[in-house]
């Protein structure tokens, strides 16, 4: 059984596009083995497991991904229907998903939604909001959500739209009344709208190698990340022009 379990989900869907290959170098690493490699450093991990959906692609993904971290083939068709069955099959007790395309993302912020959601007396479900909208907390990239197993299972068998299952939050977080969220005060140095690490973009990567280059691979925790940020007003604007179009989409209201 294990108590908190990190969950890498990489399986192959048409709508992950190039900028999410596990392929994409980050320094001397592939993406998947630094994500896997900076997330080994929260503390409240007890393990990692990364899974595919594509029995070839699971093999490709075992020649790449660090020893520590587990590649299973799990052929449901959906993220939540997978996710379901590593709980399952793992005995987990609690999961935290973890995004590929957020290489910032960071173990400290990791262990801090761990520990918030363990000292909550009741919680299903916790994850980081901003105070514009929780979409936002998406954007900025440096957080994941942690998920208690019952509370997979019961919105396994609840979500019966293919909508509602192609995120694991997204019957939970539309059903309050059924479920018990934990939702945690982004840090104010990241609550704002000019902050974007989240890599859905040429542009989003561009930002990327800028900071890895500027700070290196061993001072990307979240605090220098930020006050870089906060001394290149050019970057932060930018990122706030792709925050805005993602919210307000060209020919959209």
């Amino acid at each position: 059984m294990y108590r908190t379990l990190g969950l890498i989900d990489v399986s192959r869907d048409p709508a992950i596009t190039a900028f999410l290959s596990e392929r994409r170098r980050v320094g001397s690493h592939s993406l998947l083995e630094w994500v896997v490699r900076r997330i080994s450093e929260a503390q409240q991990l007890d393990q990692i497991l990364i899974i595919s959906n594509c029995p070839e692609h699971a093999h490709q993904l075992r020649q790449s991904a660090p020893s520590c971290a587990p590649v299973l083939c799990l052929q449901q068709q959906d993220p939540l229907a997978r996710a379901v069955s590593v709980v399952e099959d793992y005995d987990v007790e609690s999961l935290v998903r973890i995004r590929l395309e957020q290489p910032l993302i960071d173990p400290v912020l990791i262990d801090q939604i761990i520990t918030s959601a363990r000292k909550s007396s009741i919680c299903d479900y916790a994850t980081f909001v901003a105070s514009q909208s929780i979409s936002l907390a998406t954007r900025i990239g440096l957080f994941a959500d942690w998920f208690l197993g019952s509370a997979l299972r019961r919105a396994n068998q609840l979500a019966t739209q293919p909508e509602q299952r192609r995120d694991l939050a997204g019957y939970i977080m539309h059903h309050p009344e059924t479920f018990a969220l934990r939702l945690v005060t982004t840090p104010s140095q990241l609550d704002r709208d000019d902050v974007r690490l989240t890599m859905n973009s040429a542009d989003d990567w561009e930002h990327f190698d800028t900071i890895y280059d500027a700070l290196g691979p061993d001072a990307l925790d979240w605090h220098r990340v930020s006050g870089l940020l906060e001394s290149h007003p050019e970057i932060r604007q930018r990122m706030a022009e792709l925050n805005s179009h993602e919210l307000h989409p060209v020919g959209k209201p």
